[in-house]
């Protein structure tokens, strides 16, 4: 049984990777270059799937998931800030997402630190943690680049 600290931090990342997968899917519609369609297409159907194993983690361990209710209510638009700048170029998405990521790692590494004695769920955060760490920095160098 999970205490209330992991199910609620459980919860906020999932909150996380649903808004990311939203925002990547808005991007990947706006984006000028189709390269960059790519990338968000791609990172977003990642997200898509790391939503998933987080929901499995969820339900395994006895806690439902309400997807068409109250938990996407209470999403915080992770891209909030990516809907503004979808009138813009793809510099200035790629440097909002760069920021996103940044927050998203750092929830992350507070749900690894609440799963640091559960070695199965342990090994899927930090598998997640390390690809979209990769993702980042690819998103970064782009960002440089442009």
């Amino acid at each position: 049984m999970l205490q209330d600290n992991q199910k609620d931090q459980l919860e906020k990342l999932l909150t996380r990777l649903v808004d990311s997968y939203d925002g990547y899917q808005q991007c990947s519609e706006k984006a000028e270059q189709n390269r960059h369609n790519a990338l968000f297409t791609e990172f977003g159907a990642t997200r898509r799937k790391f939503a998933n194993d987080v929901r499995e983690i969820m339900n395994k361990h006895g806690i439902e998931v309400d997807d068409d209710g109250s938990f996407l209510a209470k999403a915080h638009r992770f891209y909030t800030d990516v809907k503004f700048k979808l009138d813009h170029d793809d510099e200035e998405l790629l440097e909002s997402i760069a920021y996103r990521e940044g927050v998203l790692l750092a929830e992350y590494k507070d749900t690894i630190k609440e799963f640091s004695s559960d070695e199965s769920v342990l090994t899927i955060l930090q598998k997640q943690y390390r690809e979209i760490q990769n993702n980042y920095e690819l998103i970064q160098a782009k960002e440089e680049a442009a």
